[in-house]
């Protein structure tokens, strides 16, 4: 009983959580590849100084394309980036 009541909270406040925070209001144009467009997104519009904020990298890949992680082992090229 008490686990199924904590399964019910704990889905609520997850639900709660993704449809109550604002989605990301600033992104960048995309920039495209022959196999990936990737666009950086920000949490917020305008840039104050010292005041934290995250912003993240959205990858749209062809189908039957993949990434890798930092290390691949023996296999493929991880994700670069150059920012400019």
């Amino acid at each position: 009983m008490f686990y199924q009541l904590l399964t019910w909270i704990i889905a609520l406040a997850l639900t709660l959580s993704t449809t109550l925070l604002p989605i990301a209001p600033a992104s960048a144009n995309p920039v495209q590849t022959e196999n990936v467009e990737v666009q950086l997104i920000s949490e917020v519009i305008n840039i104050q100084p010292g005041t934290p904020f995250w912003v993240g990298l959205h990858f749209n890949i062809n189908p039957g394309w993949h990434t890798y992680w930092r290390n691949p082992g023996d296999s493929g090229l991880g994700a670069t980036l150059k920012w400019t």
